[in-house]
C-alpha cells in the first residue's frame, strides 16, 4: 500500500473511535495536540496508545501499524537486524506524511514508536510540531532496570502467541533498542508500565490536561 493509502486508511477509519464510558467526562485540551507514546519494545506503548484512541477518540498512528502496510508481514524482518533497520528508516519518515496530513485537517492525535534516534524525534516530535504551531505531550514510557527480564520474557511470550505485529521478540531486541537509545529531545513525562493499566492511563490523562 502506498503512503497515500495509508493516510486515506486512517482518515477513514479514526472517525468510528468511540470513547470509554468510564472516561466519558473526559475533554481534550481546546488547542489542537499532539500527544507521543516513545519507548523501548515491550513497554506497552501500543496496549496505551490503543486505550488513549478509545478515551480520546483521536487518531492513533503507530510505527509498527505502518510498516506492514509499506513492507508486509512483520515476520519477514523479525531477527533480521539489517532490514529492520532499513525498514524503520523508510517507516518514520511515512509516519511524518501521515501525521501532517492530520496535522493540516486540524486534528489532534497520537503517534506512538520506540523513537530511538534523534532525527526520528525532531521530525515528529519537534519540526512538524513546530512548522504547524502545534503543541506536544510526550511520554516516554519505561520498565525498571530490576524488572527487565521478568516483565519482557513474560511479555515476549505473550506478544508470540498473540501473533503481535511487532517485530521485536526476544530480550535481546529490548536490550539492543535500550543500549543505542538517545536521550529525546523533548520534555516529557515518564511512565512505569508495570503499574497498573489504568493507573498509568491516570498519569499521562493528568499530564495531558497541562497542556
Amino acid at each position: 500500500m502506498t503512503i497515500v493509502g495509508v493516510i486515506l486508511t486512517i482518515e477513514n477509519s479514526y472517525r468510528a473511535l468511540n470513547r470509554l464510558i468510564i472516561y466519558r467526562r473526559w475533554r481534550m485540551p481546546q488547542t489542537q495536540i499532539l500527544v507521543a507514546l516513545c519507548g523501548c519494545q515491550f513497554t506497552g506503548k501500543t496496549t496505551i496508545g490503543d486505550r488513549l484512541r478509545e478515551i480520546l477518540g483521536i487518531p492513533f498512528v503507530a510505527v509498527d501499524r505502518l510498516r506492514p502496510l509499506l513492507f508486509g508481514p512483520s515476520r519477514m524482518y523479525v531477527g533480521n537486524r539489517e532490514l529492520d533497520d532499513f525498514q524503520l528508516s523508510r517507516a518514520y519518515p511515512a509516519m511524518a506524511g501521515v501525521v501532517e496530513r492530520l496535522l493540516t485537517l486540524g486534528e489532534s492525535l497520537i503517534v506512538e514508536g520506540t523513537f530511538s534516534r534523534q532525527d526520528y524525534q525532531q521530525e515528529v516530535l519537534v519540526d512538524l510540531p513546530g512548522r504547524y504551531g502545534i503543541k506536544t505531550r510526550t511520554i516516554l514510557l519505561e520498565i525498571p532496570d530490576e524488572k527487565t527480564l521478568s516483565v519482557v520474557r513474560e511479555r515476549a511470550e505473550s506478544r508470540r502467541n498473540g501473533n503481535d505485529p511487532s517485530a521485536a521478540t526476544t530480550i535481546d531486541d529490548y536490550l539492543r533498542v535500550k543500549e543505542r537509545f538517545e536521550p529525546l529531545v523533548v520534555p516529557h513525562l515518564r511512565v512505569d508500565t508495570t503499574e497498573p493499566l489504568e493507573t498509568c492511563l491516570s498519569r499521562i490523562l493528568d499530564y495531558l490536561k497541562q497542556a
